[in-house]
């Protein structure tokens, strides 16, 4: 098992956590009602929020990885592998907020990738 910070490529497999997880929520019968007439939709502004989240600088998505048993690699295609050696199996958000020199400090040390394209 492995954690780590969530990329840009992670994104397809976020969204299908976050919409089959949560799938039976009241908070998503009340936002989606009709999410069964329009899954891409769904998935679209899942995908869309989740975006969001991993390009702000104050939040931090992690992902938890698991790698798969060899058995389960043996599908190959043309020599490739059909299934990776780890899949990503759950993710976290926090989101920092705050005018302490403490979350300053957090956030001036954060070496996330989007902040060196933010430029802070």
């Amino acid at each position: 098992m492995l954690l780590r910070s969530a990329t840009p490529h992670d994104l397809p497999r976020l969204v299908e956590i976050a919409t089959t997880s949560q799938y039976d929520e009241p908070g998503e019968n009340y936002l989606w009602p009709k999410r069964d007439q329009y899954p891409e939709d769904y998935s679209l502004w899942t995908h869309s929020v989740l975006d969001m989240v991993l390009h702000d600088k104050n939040r931090v998505l992690l992902v938890v990885e698991m790698s798969r048993d060899k058995g389960d690699q043996d599908d190959s295609v043309n020599g490739a592998t059909a299934n990776p050696a780890s899949v990503v199996v759950s993710f976290g958000i926090w989101w920092r907020t705050g005018d302490a020199s403490s979350v300053r400090k957090w956030f001036d040390s954060n070496k996330a990738w989007v902040n060196d394209v933010d430029g802070k």
